[in-house]
């Protein structure tokens, strides 16, 4: 690839550069990963600055710089290429765009935005697109996914960050590859880190969604308003809207949209009727104008009502006809780590589900115990070097609504363990029964030693992960696993 040739929608403020007709190797923005005759890109996070690791990048091999200010190190090494644009980020993005070849020029892109819910609706639209005979991809949380080939990169990167959106680099590899599977609808999940730092800024999506807000990130983002103004920003990219007015944020965010929009929710242009739920199915009739059709989600909650609708909503502005909906709705797969009921020889039921959020465990334990025959115990924990704030609410609402509860590690990544417990004991509620089990793996096999006839155990906050994050280090952790081992162990 030839550098005058990414260039393309980038506007350069300065240069040192004569000739653009020169090869490279890659787009790299990771000075540690970068090798011989790469672009290195300085880009601005939270907490690093690649401008501080071009004399890393220089070292490793890199011949070109793509900065925003000419640091000393440039001044001192007028062998070293540079171009200085106004936003690092952004030309990155487009950089990589011409890179390979405007990958998603072809497709339709529909991007998936909110606090909860990302995941669930992206599986079931998925499903809906492939129900109706289209060649789909799916870029989530839990996997990325090319019609049915399993497409997921496991580098260091990826395998530790475990981010909701790629990096850009790994996006538009995966669209990439996407485009030579003859790819023709790709459903991503939209990440509010993914659109604060414009990675999806080259990209035009044909419907973004909006599922709900609530408290997250907010050690990233600072208020609710700046995470907010991130989701938001995915409607400054697509065409079509369509927003969940049942959330007072999306009533909002649905009063000035650049963008034509569609409401879906309880009294909405696509809404619900009659729902409900038990321990097996959530059933509710989808109703769009005269239209109405009864859909009956192998997933129970109401959550499930606003993830199925959200997603049947999709499928009507893309022409799909209700039977289509119905059959891939009723029919859905289990979703990884998404109120998973997993199978255990004894007489009580166990759910992983990946609740990590105040808002996400409340309504997961409340579905529970709506339809919990015996008693609700959960076992959970709160992340490592993530927004303290929501730790005692989490812990208020486990206290309160279960009735035992073991509270114990999630990812403690640099954090002390029983710093983190601390905190979420000091929001417990006053009398509840719970336990504190410092190692997960000894809590959740105390809770199924516990579980009798009838009861209901939640193991929530880790959902569909099979690792755990201690200090800088990513070791092998499946629930599913321990869950196996605790039985086998008894026979």
């Amino acid at each position: 690839m030839r550098f005058f040739k990414i260039l393309e929608n980038t506007r350069v403020l300065a240069t040192n550069i004569t000739n653009f007709d020169f090869c490279f190797n890659k787009i790299c923005s990771n000075s540690d990963r970068a090798e011989l005759g790469d672009v290195f890109v300085c880009r601005r996070g939270s907490k690093c600055d690649g401008h501080d690791y071009i004399e890393t990048a220089h070292k490793r091999g890199v011949k070109t710089v793509v900065c925003e200010y000419i640091t000393d190190y440039l001044h001192k090494n007028p062998d070293l290429r540079y171009i200085v644009v106004e936003d690092t980020s952004l030309a990155e993005v487009r950089m990589l765009d011409n890179a390979y070849g405007h990958p998603a020029k072809d497709m339709k892109l529909i991007g998936i935005t909110g606090t909860n819910g990302k995941t669930s609706c992206a599986y079931m639209i998925k499903s809906l697109f492939d129900s109706a005979g289209y060649k789909t991809g799916l870029i989530s949380t839990i996997k990325t996914l090319a019609g049915d080939k399993d497409i997921t990169e496991k580098t260091c990167e990826s395998e530790y960050n475990s981010m909701t959106t790629p990096s850009p680099s790994q996006l538009y590899e995966y669209l990439y590859k996407m485009k030579e599977h003859g790819t023709e609808i790709v459903v991503m999940e939209a990440s509010s880190h993914a659109l604060a730092q414009r990675r999806l800024d080259a990209l035009h999506f044909s419907l973004g969604i909006f599922t709900n807000l609530s408290e997250d990130h907010l050690d990233y983002h600072k208020d609710l308003t700046q995470y907010m103004n991130a989701k938001t920003h995915l409607f400054d990219l697509c065409n079509i809207a369509l927003i969940n007015t049942d959330c007072k944020y999306g009533r909002d965010i649905l009063k000035s949209l650049p963008c034509k929009a569609f409401s879906y929710g309880s009294k909405a242009d696509f809404s619900f009727e009659k729902a409900g739920y038990t321990a097996k199915d959530t059933s509710f009739t989808f109703a769009h104008g005269e239209e109405k059709v009864l859909l009956n989600c192998p997933v129970p909650g109401d959550f499930t009502v606003y993830n199925a609708l959200a997603a049947a909503a999709a499928a009507k502005i893309f022409k799909i006809d209700n039977k289509t909906i119905k059959s891939a709705i009723d029919n859905l797969a289990q979703i990884p780590g998404r109120l998973e009921r997993v199978d255990i020889p004894d007489s009580f039921d166990v759910y992983i589900d990946y609740a990590h959020t105040p808002d996400a465990l409340e309504k997961v334990l409340l579905t529970l115990k709506r339809v919990c025959r015996g008693r609700l115990i959960t076992v959970f924990g709160c992340g490592g070097n993530r927004e303290r704030e929501k730790r005692p609410i989490m812990g208020r609402i486990a206290t309160a609504v279960s009735d035992i509860t073991v509270i114990t590690s999630d990812n403690p990544r640099n954090e002390p363990r029983e710093k983190i417990i601390s905190e979420i004991l000091s929001g417990a509620k006053r009398n509840s029964n719970y336990k504190v089990i410092e190692n997960r793996k000894d809590a959740i096999r105390y809770a199924l030693a516990l579980a009798k006839e009838g009861d209901t155990l939640l193991l929530a906050g880790k959902g569909h992960e099979d690792y755990e994050i201690t200090e800088n280090t990513k070791r092998h952790f499946c629930e599913k696993e321990i869950i196996k081992e605790f039985f086998e162990s008894k026979c």
